[in-house]
């Protein structure tokens, strides 16, 4: 997705942000990403939003944010964040029990299901939160390990 299709008007305003702030995460999002998860774009407004959008609590500050939820994908540290996708995808579902519930829609976190199940499905259930970023490599046809790169080359 290039970052010029995450126009302000793609983003639906809350009580909580503007479009433009939605857009300008997103943007942010990628820029992200495409720097193969850059420590130097991880800057504490970055770490902030991103940690308040997914809830996420195993971390005191953004460096351990940083360290527990990138490690893993960078220098391949199994023990980054020792949370199984089995127990990812049951709280996801509770969480999408209570969403249905409550009459709300809940499209990220139905996709971020879906993903857990994936990896279930495909046998990775033990495996740990952060190693889903090879599920989903692994589902678009690549490998986020730098040592199956360097045989592949080879």
């Amino acid at each position: 997705m290039a970052t010029s299709e995450l126009v302000t008007e793609g983003f639906t305003p809350t009580k909580w942000d503007t479009a433009q702030d939605k857009s300008r995460f997103a943007k942010q999002f990628v820029r992200f990403v495409k720097s193969d998860f850059s420590e130097r774009l991880f800057s504490q407004a970055f770490y902030k939003r991103l940690s308040l959008s997914f809830g996420h609590i195993a971390h005191f500050n953004r460096h351990g944010f940083y360290q527990t939820f990138f490690s893993y994908v960078l220098d391949r540290n199994r023990d980054a964040h020792k949370f199984t996708l089995r127990n990812g995808h049951k709280d996801m579902k509770y969480l999408a029990a209570m969403a249905n519930n409550a009459g709300l829609a809940n499209p990220v976190g139905a996709a971020v299901k879906n993903y857990y199940a994936l990896a279930e499905a495909a046998g990775r259930g033990t495996d740990y939160i952060p190693m889903l970023s090879d599920v989903v490599a692994e589902l678009n046809g690549v490998s986020l390990d730098p040592g199956a790169k360097k045989q592949a080359a080879e």
